[in-house]
């Protein structure tokens, strides 16, 4: 099963716009490691002996058994001046690393059937998956991991008996998109409907209660989330960081430009799908909630910061933005934690986090 977006990618190389070669590290799987010693004495083999080196933390041969060295401004070593991979240039794409060939792709495995979807850190992934006026679809998908292909994640219900989220992943999934797509509602209403689908999960019912904030109070309390948690001290994305500063100051409007909601609406539709949704965001159902809610604040509130420029214009940018912030926050993997630990320091209780969160 894959999403319809998947098949359509194919790297656009020296024009894309936020490389993928630029800022991460670069890992290579034990097969190519090994292919790399092997190459005949070249420039490209002075390189090799220069920046490739093993690694000596690794996890997995056929992801991180060796690492390059990246150049002081962050740039791997065998990019040339036209961002492409010299050693693809010289070599062809068999001497590829299986995380650099499998890149954006992710693949999972769900009770025996495999999952293809694309990150959105890439830009062109981005494109195909936010910039469509259709819901997020899925096809046939192959059924066999291709030898290179990585598996992000081999998910066994019975692997997971006693914890209610991961053990349900697959109904409680399912839920969780349909009523995302569910299009007859906005999608701020959609989130108060997942919201109260959550809460039923939990014990207690919390009903949203307390302090009812205003919008424009809940635009100033984004802010300061903005101001505290999007730095350079947190987030390692200056691209990220700059677009945010330069935007403006959030736009307040009764009705939210429907094309930007679709993209955003694309947007927590494939993260739900590919991240697995909510088995991988703890025990608790409200606390699973939250940090999808914390997404959705976070990505509406750029928007509204953008949503000024003329409806075409808008979209290209949240795209961007969207793009920005996964590559971003993708390898953080303590940011929703944190910004939701901070939220329930500030506002108390559930129902005023899930009013904050009501964009």
């Amino acid at each position: 099963m894959m999403t319809d977006a998947y098949e359509q990618f194919a790297c656009i190389g020296g024009i894309c716009p936020d490389n993928c070669c630029i800022g991460w590290q670069v890992e290579l799987d034990k097969k190519t490691f090994q292919k790399y010693q092997q190459i005949q004495e070249t420039e490209l083999k002075k390189m090799i002996r220069r920046y490739v080196y093993l690694n000596p933390e690794e996890m997995d041969p056929s992801v991180d058994y060796g690492l390059v060295e990246l150049l002081p401004n962050r740039r791997c070593p065998f990019l040339n001046s036209e961002n492409l991979c010299s050693v693809q240039l010289e070599k062809g794409e068999a001497y590829l690393s299986n995380v650099c060939a499998g890149y954006p792709r992710m693949i999972n495995r769900v009770e025996g059937v495999l999952e293809y979807s694309l990150t959105l850190s890439c830009p062109e992934g981005a494109r195909l998956v936010l910039d469509r006026e259709e819901p997020l679809k899925w096809i046939a998908g192959s059924g066999e991991l291709d030898q290179r292909q990585i598996l992000n994640v081999d998910y066994r219900a019975s692997d997971y008996s006693g914890q209610f989220l991961a053990e349900n992943l697959v109904m409680l999934r399912e839920k969780t998109i349909a009523i995302l797509q569910d299009r007859q509602f906005s999608l701020a209403q959609r989130i108060s409907l997942l919201g109260d689908f959550f809460e039923e999960l939990g014990p207690g019912r919390i009903k949203i209660s307390g302090e009812e904030y205003s919008q424009s109070q809940k635009i100033l309390f984004w802010d300061k989330i903005n101001s505290r948690f999007n730095t350079p001290e947190y987030l390692d994305s200056q691209r990220y960081l700059d677009l945010m500063r330069t935007s403006g100051q959030p736009k307040q409007a009764d009705i939210f430009p429907e094309g930007l909601e679709i993209i955003l609406e694309n947007y927590l539709v494939n993260y739900v799908f590919q991240s697995l949704f909510p088995s991988g965001e703890g025990r608790n159902p409200r606390d699973a909630f939250l940090k999808l809610g914390i997404r959705y604040a976070l990505v509406k509130y750029g928007a509204m910061k953008i949503s000024g420029g003329g409806d075409e214009a808008s979209r290209k940018q949240l795209i961007e933005l969207i793009q920005c912030f996964s590559k971003a926050t993708e390898h953080h993997f303590t940011y929703f934690d944190d910004i939701l630990a901070h939220i329930k320091k500030q506002a108390g209780n559930t129902g005023q986090i899930r009013n904050l969160i009501g964009l």
